[in-house]
């Protein structure tokens, strides 16, 4: 999830906007996936998913699109007009590899009128500024 969490630069995008605010060096791996929501966006499909469907279950919402590593740094380089400070590595190994089923984020998609395009751009803008001090973050 993304969302307005300041004390934590762990977070994937925190991470990387701490990293490319400070020029830190880190290591991609530009063919891997990455899926993720906008936490108010998470709420508002939740919701609709609990006014509407069976409860008690396992449910996956999820984005119904996943990016590559090279997709968000590319992203997130135009967004501040700056170039990370990147070691490209070329192994296709991830912890996280698995499929997503978006089915039902689909729907609740629908329900809820939301749409992901120009997810990444949208993310920055909302929860991370230009002009920001890294430290406010």
């Amino acid at each position: 999830l993304v969302g307005h969490n300041p004390w934590n630069e762990h977070t994937f995008f925190n991470y990387l906007y701490h990293a490319i605010s400070v020029n830190k060096q880190i290591n991609v791996n530009s063919v891997l996936t990455r899926n993720f929501l906008d936490a108010a966006h998470f709420v508002k499909l939740l919701s609709s998913y609990l006014n509407t469907y069976e409860k008690n279950k396992i449910v996956e919402i999820v984005n119904p699109v996943s990016y590559t590593m090279e997709q968000i740094v590319n992203e997130f380089e135009q967004f501040f007009s700056k170039k990370f400070n990147l070691i490209k590595l070329d192994h296709v190994n991830d912890f996280a590899l698995f499929e997503l089923n978006p089915k039902l984020t689909l729907e609740l998609m629908k329900k809820c009128g939301l749409s992901f395009d120009d997810h990444i751009q949208s993310l920055l803008k909302k929860y991370y500024s230009k002009n920001q001090d890294i430290n406010e973050i």
